[in-house]
């Protein structure tokens, strides 16, 4: 359809460009110029034939638009909040309508997020947090990509950015593990020292230490529960399921952690359902919470600023596979998804394949042990 001439009661002259879109409803918009009115029309016929329409209101859709929708997806306050913090991280993004955003856009944003963000300070975010932010706006533009707003992600450039920021964790030593544990004993909040073992001896996340209930812990069979953990609640923190069903597991610990964690009940009349570790005014504790502790006590210690309490996680998964335990072992005491995950993330500790090769041979050559020089099978007799 050609574009027609209309005049305005002013005496404007103005030229509208009609069509069709594919549902089927008239659309048009008008123009000063007939030139306008037709390279508009060419655009939104060739957009129908391509199947690439996009309804004109749709085209106002910012990022920020398509996170707030991501947001009210959650069903978990741990996912909500999550998903919280890229939404307050987008930066130049936010107001972008997102047909306008390029992979060089991207690129920037996730640059500026390692090297240091304008809108925070210049204050950069770790490159796990990076790598968690830039993963969960590529689920946002491909949702997109899948209403049909856009036509392809322009995060796909994050998979690069991702492959040249690999980095390995830090496993602390036992050394400065001890020296936590110590300074914590003395000068620490009561609850973390034992908080700290439960990382290092248990493999407990934070927010699980944090969960722990005194039914969850089974001081005669010395084993540990983990059922429930904590998220940011609106005063402290809030008892929510675990997030994943293979978090569920039940750990075994030492007589002697058993011992520290009945010692610290001790004097404090608790019932089943409470919670082994309280803050101030016996308020919920939750992750954030702990990594503020774990910094003030790790300084205090004089221990790396590498180690979070994540780390105690890592030394207790690499304890265990240097003891010869096997992956589907580690992988259920972690709560790992499956054990490609754990295999995965710690691949960098497994024993290489020539120290395997080498004991296996050992272990095979002890049939020859029992005779002496020249007593072989094969010696002349």
């Amino acid at each position: 359809m050609k574009p027609q001439k209309r005049t305005t009661k002013t005496g404007a002259i103005r030229w509208v460009a009609r069509y069709t879109d594919p549902t089927g409803k008239e659309r048009s918009k008008s123009f000063d110029t007939r030139r306008e009115a037709k390279v508009f029309l060419q655009e939104q016929e060739r957009d129908i034939r391509r199947g690439n329409w996009v309804d004109p209101k749709d085209q106002q859709v910012t990022v920020a638009d398509l996170v707030e929708d991501y947001i009210s997806l959650a069903t978990k306050p741990g996912t909500k909040r999550d998903r919280e913090i890229l939404r307050d991280n987008l930066g130049p993004l936010a107001d972008m309508p997102v047909r306008a955003v390029r992979q060089a856009h991207v690129e920037s944003w996730a640059l500026q997020l390692r090297d240091g963000r304008p809108w925070a300070g210049g204050k950069a975010l770790s490159a796990e947090t990076v790598k968690v932010k830039t993963g969960q706006l590529k689920t946002v533009l491909q949702r997109a990509v899948d209403d049909g707003l856009i036509d392809r992600n322009p995060a796909v450039v994050l998979k690069r950015f991702d492959a040249g920021r690999k980095e390995e964790f830090y496993v602390p030593t036992t050394q400065e593990v001890t020296a936590l544990y110590t300074y914590a004993k003395e000068h620490g909040p009561r609850w973390f020292a034992p908080a700290v073992r439960l990382g290092a001896e248990a493999g407990l996340r934070a927010g699980e230490v944090c969960g722990l209930r005194v039914k969850d812990v089974d001081f005669m069979r010395r084993v540990i529960h983990v059922r429930v953990q904590t998220t940011p609640g609106k005063a402290g923190g809030e008892l929510v399921p675990l997030k994943s069903r293979t978090s569920r597991r039940d750990v075994p610990i030492s007589e002697d952690l058993a011992l520290e964690l009945s010692g610290f009940l001790v004097g404090r009349p608790a019932s089943q359902d409470d919670l082994i570790f309280v803050g101030d005014w016996g308020r919920p504790l939750y992750s954030a919470r702990v990594s503020q502790v774990i910094s003030r006590v790790r300084e205090g210690a004089g221990v790396s600023d590498r180690v979070h309490f994540h780390s105690l996680r890592h030394l207790f998964a690499s304890r265990l596979l240097a003891s010869g335990a096997d992956l589907p072992t580690v992988s259920g005491l972690l709560g790992h998804a499956d054990v490609a995950v754990t295999a995965r993330v710690y691949a960098h500790q497994l024993p290489g394949r020539e120290d395997v090769a080498r004991s296996l041979v050992v272990r095979a050559s002890g049939f020859f042990r029992d005779f002496g020089p020249g007593e072989g099978a094969g010696a002349a007799g």
